[in-house]
């Protein structure tokens, strides 16, 4: 009897055979095939019995089958590598989604922003935090964003506060 097999090689490496067999390129020797089953201690009719079901195939027919195995086992690599490649893909894809949700992340974390609205006294101008206690506006701003304060003085408060220095500025410019 006569097997074949083709291998299948995905990327290089060796996956899995294609086989065909059991099949004769010549009616089969009866009586040897009945020596066999009676050595072996098998049924000897049941043994030829499953014998006759076996083909007898000329060559033309084992190389014209072997032909489309061959075909077929290349079509099957062809499939198999490029899932392979599409498996790659989706895994890159899935770890650079991965990265990057975690970059947002720390960037979310790091932002600070205001807003809503801000519970302002309209006198001394302290803004009331979620804790219900009062605090001056650049402690708040402070704490609660990522801006720096930098302290000046605007130009009525520099007149009202510091006359004589407003005179002299307003002085040297005109």
């Amino acid at each position: 009897m006569i097997y074949a097999a083709i291998p299948i090689f995905v990327d290089g490496e060796h996956v899995v055979n294609l086989f065909a067999g059991q099949f004769f390129l010549e009616p089969p020797d009866i009586d040897y095939f009945r020596r066999q089953a009676a050595y072996y201690g098998y049924d000897v009719e049941n043994y030829l019995d499953a014998l006759n079901e076996v083909a007898v195939l000329d060559e033309k027919t084992v190389e014209q089958g072997s032909l489309f195995l061959s075909d077929l086992a290349e079509l099957i690599a062809l499939m198999a590598f490029e899932e392979k490649e599409l498996l790659d893909f989706r895994d890159e894809l899935e770890l650079r989604v991965k990265i990057r949700t975690i970059e947002l992340k720390k960037a979310f974390a790091e932002i600070k922003t205001l807003r809503g609205i801000l519970p302002l006294c309209s006198f001394c101008k302290k803004i009331r935090d979620e804790n219900g206690y009062w605090e001056q506006a650049d402690a708040y701003i402070d704490k609660h964003s990522q801006a720096d304060i930098s302290h000046s003085v605007c130009p009525e408060c520099m007149r009202k506060h510091y006359p004589e220095a407003y005179a002299s500025i307003c002085t040297d410019k005109k």
